[in-house]
């Protein structure tokens, strides 16, 4: 994932990977997602049912239709994480196979330290009628004692959210400014507004083979980090491989046209020049 310009309180702290290591080579609608779950009353504390199964139905249409890449799942709270790893073995088709071959694993977000996977769910846990304010204990609340980057509370956060490869599915109870109470939101926002602004005109690379040499790419990341493309994106467009040489004669013919005979004439004086 790719293109992620950071915000006060997230990247531009933690210096995560996910902000300029990786280029984007899919449509940001396919590698940033919100699910919005309404829960049925299956939630106790730090306990959402109702998540797991959004992210069991999302996860077993990918695997149908042919996903093949790792799987991460990051849960806020250790209950969910516990029993996720009883839900998604009773429930997940190919279970173990999916241990075994695309290393799906789930993790309490204080656990996931060096992990990295293709894919990371994000489940959130709480909604609106089981809200018990049990994430404040989890992630940094605003102007907090724990509210600075030093603290384990936020480096558990930047490390929770930079887990991603290519692909971030958040699973959501709650509207996401419910989530405002912790820096949490503050993701939350940064992501929810990152994907808003960039469906307007977005700038992926279909395949990476396009660029001749690993300096290309890395100059076309640092174009796309420059706040100059940032505020023009709308009216930008960066073509890799461009043929300047073709792109300057068709210029150069708009100038200065040949004139039909031209060619010719200037052939019979330099004839006659020698």
């Amino acid at each position: 994932m790719q293109d992620y310009k950071c915000n006060k309180y997230f990247y531009e702290l933690a210096q995560t990977p996910l902000i300029v290591n990786r280029l984007r080579t899919k449509p940001i609608t396919d590698v940033l997602r919100f699910i919005r779950v309404e829960t049925k009353g299956r939630s106790g504390k730090h306990i959402n049912l109702d998540e797991l199964e959004a992210i069991r139905l999302d996860l077993q249409g990918r695997i149908e239709q042919g996903y093949k890449g790792t799987i991460g799942i990051i849960t806020s709270f250790d209950e969910q994480q516990q029993r996720a790893e009883k839900y998604f073995r009773e429930r997940l088709k190919d279970y173990p196979r999916l241990k075994e071959e695309q290393k799906l694993s789930i993790w309490f977000v204080g656990d996931v330290q060096g992990e990295e996977r293709d894919i990371v769910y994000y489940t959130f846990v709480e909604d609106e009628r089981n809200s018990e304010g049990g994430l404040r204990s989890i992630y940094p609340i605003p102007d907090g004692t724990a509210d600075k980057i030093t603290s384990l509370k936020m480096q558990r956060l930047n490390v929770g959210f930079s887990r991603a490869r290519d692909t971030m599915v958040f699973v959501h109870s709650m509207p996401l400014e419910d989530y405002m109470d912790t820096r949490r939101g503050d993701a939350l926002r940064f992501y929810s507004t990152l994907l808003e602004d960039t469906k307007r005109s977005d700038h992926f690379i279909v395949d990476e083979k396009t660029f001749d040499s690993p300096k290309e790419k890395e100059l076309y990341q640092l174009l796309l980090q420059t706040d100059f493309f940032q505020n023009n994106r709308e009216r930008m467009r960066i073509i890799p491989q461009f043929d300047i040489g073709r792109y300057i004669a068709q210029e150069y013919k708009k100038i200065h046209p040949l004139q039909p005979g031209a060619v010719q004439r200037r052939t019979d004086k330099n004839r006659c020049a020698q």
